[in-house]
């Protein structure tokens, strides 16, 4: 039997925080809440729309494969870690994300064509 990895925190490559135990200091909670915001409401329409799209193009996807896609690509997990928490072979869970990556780009492709096509073709 492998050993198991040490516990860790995974992060989002989305997120802001630190990994535990970094000595990088973070604003009082009374600053980071109160404060201005960081995005103007026209960014974050275009963001929420944006993650907006991305869960639709994520739910797509057939379970087993976006569960190695969101665990590796947006929770940053390493494969070893990846196999551990979905009880697959490494090879397996590499393989599933291939597949996870190449249903994703076939998805996007679509989305960018029926886009184009909406808007009238390509002009430039």
């Amino acid at each position: 039997m492998s050993p198991t990895p040490p516990p860790r925190t995974p992060r989002s490559r989305f997120s802001s925080s630190s990994p535990a135990g970094s000595t990088t200091s973070s604003p009082a909670p009374s600053s980071r809440f109160f404060s201005a915001p960081r995005f103007a409401s026209s960014d974050l329409l275009a963001r929420r729309r944006a993650l907006d799209e991305l869960q639709r193009i994520l739910d797509a996807l057939p379970e087993e494969l976006r569960a190695v896609f969101v665990l590796f690509e947006i929770e940053e997990l390493t494969m070893a870690e990846v196999a551990l928490v979905l009880g697959i072979p490494a090879g397996t869970a590499a393989s599933r994300l291939r597949k996870a990556r190449d249903a994703f780009e076939r998805i996007v492709a679509r989305k960018r064509a029926a886009a184009r096509r909406m808007n009238g073709g390509d002009h430039g």
